[in-house]
């Protein structure tokens, strides 16, 4: 039996390598009193998607089997980066922070601010189900999750539901376990997973959300207009119509939109700094589907920048007021050479 079951594992694996991979982050905050982890786990992820953990060997010890570690690689295809801790949504995909990048992008994707690690609750079998659909293909996935793997979950009836559906269709296995050496809580662990038909997101058995996806397109930054959101709708069912909702970096909603028709949606005069967007579905059953949250940065008049634009104004000022006296002077000079001496 195990040698069947390795050999499954083996076979998901072959077929894997040329599908996407997530990476589970966890940002509750137990990870923010952990110490500096970020930068390393930066390099040993870069390390397993090359397939060569050796230059960050010195920073984490392993444990499993080093000759499974080319089953993670990924030279092509989408990182699918997955921030968990408290849920935001009842809808799939129940967290916010999801975005897909290629792996070159992932130095400036990985959250490193220790002010990110603060949410209250961890729920890391939830965002390994979302994870595995996310990322499933030819019935497997290929996971790398970052947490101190503590269990400190409230999920609703429905996500509790997504997360026992998974767990009862799959088989899941940890090849290879990474341990940091200045605080053994945090951890870095390569996950197989195996599904079957009854796995989140089959057609056997689906599951909430499993009725469609909304992909975000992107947001275009434009210097002296707009922002412009655009987004796509996998749905067999067509949308009735859609909600935009854009917050700011401390959650405040600073621009929304109810019933648009179309899938793009302008922001006139778009708040500068970092924003997050969302999209909601209202299908024509009345079922809605959210999108992951998109992320966009809107670049701002930098301090510099205005004090640049003061001493302009001032410079242009008093030189006005210096070619006026300049003028006077002129005029007040020949009208005494007209007159003469008295």
């Amino acid at each position: 039996m195990i040698s069947l079951r390795v050999a499954g594992f083996a076979m998901c694996a072959t077929l894997l390598h040329a599908a996407d991979v997530a990476l589970l982050i966890d940002v509750s905050g137990s990870m923010r009193g952990y110490g500096g982890w970020q930068p390393d786990a930066v390099t040993l992820v870069h390390g397993v998607l090359e397939g060569d953990t050796s230059t960050a060997s010195h920073r984490w010890t392993q444990l499993g089997d080093p000759a499974r570690l080319t089953v993670f690689t990924l030279k092509e295809g989408t990182l699918q980066i997955v921030r968990f801790g408290s849920t935001q949504s009842a809808l799939y995909p129940f967290f916010e922070e999801i975005r897909g990048i290629p792996p070159s992008g992932l130095d400036a994707a990985f959250p490193t601010s220790p002010e990110i690690y603060r949410q209250a609750r961890t729920n890391r079998s939830l965002a390994q189900a979302v994870g595995a659909r996310l990322v499933r293909s030819a019935g497997a996935a290929r996971m790398i999750i970052v947490s101190d793997f503590l269990i400190d979950a409230d999920l609703t009836d429905a996500q509790q539901r997504f997360v026992n559906e998974f767990e009862a269709g799959s088989e899941t296995e940890t090849p290879l376990i990474y341990t940091w050496r200045d605080n053994q809580h945090v951890q870095v662990k390569l996950v197989n997973v195996r599904m079957t038909s009854t796995s989140p997101g089959s057609d056997v058995n689906p599951p909430i959300g499993s009725i469609g996806d909304i992909q975000l397109l992107g947001a275009t930054v434009n210097r002296s207009g707009p922002l412009q959101f655009s987004w796509r709708l996998a749905s067999v069912i067509p949308a009735r119509y859609y909600q935009v909702v854009v917050r700011d970096s401390s959650n405040q909603i600073v621009f929304t939109r109810s019933r648009v028709l179309s899938e793009s949606l302008a922001y006139p005069q778009p708040r500068t700094g970092r924003l997050t967007w969302r999209v909601t579905a209202t299908l024509e059953n009345d079922v809605q589907i959210a999108s992951p949250a998109g992320i966009v940065d809107v670049p701002g008049t930098g301090a510099g920048q205005i004090l640049m634009l003061v001493v302009a104004i001032a410079g242009a000022i008093l030189l006005t007021l210096y070619m006026r006296r300049r003028r006077e002077r002129k005029r007040v000079s020949a009208s005494t050479v007209q007159r003469g001496p008295l």
